[in-house]
């Protein structure tokens, strides 16, 4: 769910930039938004320039609501859309989509710093490798995964 509604008690507000800052479709918005005013929290959303109140509500703030996140979630389904088909094309050229592949070759300048003295994530930030990367890179080499 949403790690700030945990810690939120009666009479607080909560501001949301915008309405699909808080959640990806309209249902849960909907419920979200439900049951934070039936505890008494306030949201305030800025872009939309929306307010709803602890315990008030009218047909036109449900309206607003509704509509609003509608359009979010139909905005976040384009999105999605669109990225998939930039990603198919891409395949379809025959190009490399995703993350590059981390570099190997770091691997003896991390194992040189650590040969010094230096901490295991010092020396991964020094040459910009995450130590979980490092991990992953050392056990690929030795179990003969990486060409």
């Amino acid at each position: 769910m949403f790690s700030c509604v945990t810690p939120v008690r009666t009479g607080d507000t909560i501001v949301v930039h915008s309405i699909d800052r808080l959640c990806r479709n309209m249902m849960d918005m909907c419920s979200l938004t439900l049951r934070l005013r039936q505890q008494g929290i306030t949201l305030i959303f800025l872009k939309e320039q929306l307010t709803f109140s602890a315990h008030e509500s009218t047909p036109m703030q449900e309206l607003q609501l509704h509509m609003m996140s509608a359009f979010s979630q139909f905005e976040r389904a384009l999105i999605r859309e669109r990225q998939n088909e930039r990603i198919a094309a891409k395949k379809q050229r025959g190009e490399r989509t995703g993350r590059p592949p981390a570099d190997i070759s770091k691997l003896p300048q991390i194992d040189a710093l650590r040969a010094k003295g230096i901490k295991l994530k010092l020396a991964c930030d020094n040459v910009g490798l995450g130590v979980s990367t490092y991990y992953k890179l050392r056990h690929q080499l030795k179990n003969g995964g990486i060409q």
